[in-house]
């Protein structure tokens, strides 16, 4: 399945995020596979959160913020340890 539906996601052709969904008789999968400069360890707990909400039946939430106000918030939380925490996680 990962390689013949997950091409690899080369950075130089602009794709940085390639999802797949991947169904069994029993279940469904989402496989994400993305370039690191586009998603990394703090992103992807806030799509797993977004993810999560859908099938609750809740709002989904939208964009809450600007790139700047992001790149603010990226700043904090390398300096508290909390950026760390996610990469490692």
């Amino acid at each position: 399945f990962m390689k013949e539906y997950m091409p690899v996601v080369p950075m130089m052709d602009h794709l940085l995020f390639c999802p797949a969904v991947y169904r069994t008789p029993e279940r469904c999968y989402l496989a994400i596979k993305t370039h690191l400069i586009f998603f990394d360890g703090t992103s992807i707990s806030h799509l797993i959160a977004e993810l999560n909400r859908a099938p609750a039946g809740k709002v989904l939430l939208g964009e809450e913020c600007t790139i700047q106000q992001a790149a603010m918030l990226e700043e904090r939380q390398m300096a508290d340890g909390s950026h760390e925490r996610a990469r490692d996680y």
